[in-house]
């Protein structure tokens, strides 16, 4: 395997692959993950994160277009490549709107807002993030801080606005993924190597492209919304009958206390 994985490879493409981190080069890091399965070689010479877990559907995006390369690439390089030790330069002008929500009411209230926005956003569950403390929250994608606070204020005067939402929505504008920050460090200290931006090109090369059907992402998009539902069951988020029409995911049980005597009985 580490021999095929070299047949595939230009000369061009093994030449930037010899860059070393940590007396490593990249190509040697991705022998290594291939071997010990971290990531899989197609026979079309791709390759693609293996995943170490079932994923938990609990965010629904919201497509729209931006000039980056996507998540699920950007991740397998943080964390196969880099070993969660580097910021990808790839992440460097990631900036995020980021809304908190208190209930699945006002969730639903603002996928449905950042619908007819039409950028790129995701809207989901917080409460299971061991790195945050909301119970749930969403974020617009933008390509630098001016553009995150062109969008900040055009998101906050509609919120504001939104007979569902309002004033009290927080928002803030953050850097990259949060889990970069409890890594790395504070992200307005963060350093980008300009000699990893030709590793991160050959690596999108190689990285697979495959994309999901719509049946897939229409299972998805029902999948995270029965996860909101069960959600909000747990937390004692009763909103979520708004969409059961008053129906209740689980009936309550049956209790006893009532019968006690008072104390004016005693």
């Amino acid at each position: 395997m580490t021999h095929r994985l070299n047949e595939i490879l230009t000369k061009e493409q093994q030449k930037v692959l010899e860059y070393r981190i940590d007396d490593i080069s990249i190509n040697e890091i991705l022998q290594q993950a291939i071997i010990s399965g971290d990531i899989f070689l197609h026979e079309d010479g791709t390759i693609r994160l293996v995943p170490t877990e079932k994923k938990v559907r609990n965010f629904h995006t919201i497509s729209g277009f931006i000039d980056r390369k996507p998540c699920p690439f950007l991740s397998f390089v943080y964390r196969v490549v880099y070993k969660q030790a580097i910021v990808p330069n790839g992440c460097k002008n990631c900036f995020k709107v980021k809304v908190v929500l208190r209930t699945m009411r006002e969730l639903v209230a603002i996928r449905e807002l950042a619908k007819e926005i039409g950028s790129l956003s995701k809207w989901g569950t917080d409460v299971d993030s061991k790195y945050n403390q909301c119970l749930y929250g969403g974020y617009f994608y933008t390509l630098g801080l001016d553009d995150a606070k062109k969008r900040f204020t055009q998101v906050r005067t509609l919120i504001d606005e939104h007979p569902l939402l309002g004033t009290e929505i927080p928002m803030m504008i953050k850097r990259g993924c949060t889990h970069y920050e409890m890594r790395i460090g504070p992200s307005d200290q963060w350093e980008f190597d300009s000699a990893l931006e030709p590793v991160e090109e050959v690596l999108y090369q190689l990285f697979s492209k495959q994309k999901r059907t719509k049946a897939q992402k229409l299972i998805d998009k029902q999948e995270t919304f029965l996860n909101w539902l069960a959600t909000a069951f747990r937390i004692g988020d009763n909103t979520y009958l708004d969409f059961t029409d008053g129906k209740r995911l689980y009936p309550t049980v049956v209790t006893y206390h009532e019968i006690l005597p008072s104390k004016s009985d005693c």
